[in-house]
């Protein structure tokens, strides 16, 4: 039987900072608003119902307290693992953006050419698009040779989400820009790896959440 190693791959719940409009990094994180802890605890409920992935070798967080809370809300329902906190794991870096509000960065730094070229610098001391798939997609290939054959769950932010379709799926990065768009709070998006290569098995799976936590 071919070994079967799976990577699960989980959005924090809603932030502070998204409630509030902010363009939020290292500095500004609060973590998770009210409607965020709620959305965690019910993907912790349902992950303890299921039991799917209470084997987890290993849970990696970001830096950002948002992500840690939404790991320590499941923890036990993923069999209480190790946990690897880790810049590897953040969303993409703002630069001078950190702590502005959206409105006022287009404000300060009005766009230019195209906002989604993965190449380009946006702002001072910000990210591409394509360095932070670069830097999760290494953290991603190192997690699995680590624990191949194992279960790997990593909660983190939509931008690695998105990291894992260049990484897994051999989606180019525009292709990954759309995908960590599309990723809901605390969504699931899992991928299995076996001798025949990456299978993408679901992407946004936010079925836990209700009409009172979406």
């Amino acid at each position: 039987m071919a070994s079967l190693t799976r990577v699960v791959l989980i959005r924090h719940g809603e932030s502070d900072a998204q409630v509030a409009g902010l363009v939020s990094g290292h500095s500004t994180c609060t973590g998770l608003s009210d409607l965020g802890a709620k959305q965690a605890q019910a993907l912790a409920d349902c992950l303890a119902h299921s039991g799917e992935f209470a084997d987890a070798d290993v849970i990696y967080t970001s830096l950002l307290p948002r992500a840690q809370q939404t790991a320590a809300a499941i923890m036990e329902a993923v069999g209480s693992p190790p946990v690897r906190q880790s810049c590897d794991w953040c969303e993409i870096h703002p630069g001078v953006a950190e702590g502005l509000t959206w409105d006022e960065m287009r404000v300060r730094f009005p766009p230019s050419g195209n906002p989604d070229d993965p190449v380009a610098r946006r702002l001072p001391e910000m990210e591409t698009w394509a360095e932070m798939f670069e830097r999760v997609g290494q953290s991603l290939q190192a997690a699995v040779g680590e624990h191949a054959g194992g279960t790997v769950v990593a909660v983190t932010s939509g931008g690695p989400v998105g990291a894992s379709f260049v990484a897994f799926g051999g989606s180019t990065y525009e292709q990954g820009i759309v995908h960590t768009r599309e990723t809901m709070n605390t969504s699931i998006t899992e991928w299995h790896h076996t001798e025949r290569g990456w299978t993408l098995v679901r992407h946004g799976d936010a079925s836990h959440l209700d009409a009172t936590t979406r």
